[in-house]
């Protein structure tokens, strides 16, 4: 479900063809699924507008009952420049860190009382697994984008004829998910620049999303958002590791 926050975050973009926003019907689609018993994921997309309201947003998708988050950053590129209404790296570096810290002091008893995808596939990273968000593997690739057509792509942020591996009319699914294709794509996330291969937050990052890496050709395979994946782990690291090492101890514990 997307939702972007309150009526002024999500209607300053998310308008219909007749310039009036598209808030309350999207609001009003989630208390009808939660009415119904159904969980609801939100997910709430950053850019330059939103990115001011973390704590705004949060607060509003708890007093929904909207406690599974997934924030995404904005960044397009028109022409040679990127789009006015995508989120710079500090500004998501700031949000990304205050957006922590309430998602921490929500925390009963070392247990997270919301659900914030990203922190939460952090913290399985931490903690010594696999982390359940592709942006922060090494390699990506893992899961596929499937049009009403049958049209099957690499990823759902790379819906493009360059990335379009088949139609599933014409070729078993497997087949596609094995292709070289395929694997080409998830390679590409591995092929990190120099400037990320002696970064101290690597094992950590990754290197992020691949398409906030290969969109701008200015960055030379940088991620716009490396400034703010620096921020964050600079100021969430020590937090992480806790969170980590208090869950492992916890494990260890005699049962009573």
């Amino acid at each position: 479900m997307s939702i972007d926050g309150p009526e002024h975050i999500h209607d300053h973009y998310r308008k219909n063809r007749g310039g009036h926003g598209s808030w309350s019907k999207a609001l009003d689609a989630s208390k009808l699924l939660l009415d119904h018993g159904v969980e609801v994921n939100v997910l709430s997309v950053v850019n330059n507008y939103s990115v001011q309201f973390p704590d705004e947003i949060y607060e509003f998708h708890k007093s929904q009952g909207l406690n599974f988050m997934q924030f995404i950053p904005c960044v397009e590129i028109e022409g040679n420049s990127v789009a006015n209404f995508s989120v710079d790296a500090t500004s998501y570096g700031e949000f990304l860190k205050r957006l922590f810290d309430l998602w921490l002091a929500d925390f009963v008893d070392g247990v997270p009382t919301t659900s914030i995808r990203w922190f939460e596939a952090l913290l399985f990273k931490y903690a010594g697994f696999a982390p359940t968000e592709c942006t922060l593997l090494e390699t990506c690739g893992e899961y596929l984008l499937i049009e009403h057509t049958g049209d099957v792509f690499a990823c759902d942020f790379f819906v493009e004829p360059e990335w379009k591996l088949g139609n599933l009319l014409e070729t078993p699914l497997p087949t596609l998910f094995n292709s070289r294709k395929q694997t080409n794509f998830g390679q590409m996330k591995s092929n990190l620049p120099t400037d990320c291969r002696t970064c101290e937050w690597k094992t950590q990052c990754r290197g992020g999303c691949t398409k906030d890496r290969l969109r701008n050709p200015a960055l030379s395979g940088r991620n716009h958002f490396c400034e703010a994946y620096k921020l964050f782990f600079a100021h969430a690291d020590s937090k992480l590791r806790n969170l980590a090492d208090e869950w492992k101890r916890k494990q260890h514990e005699p049962i009573h």
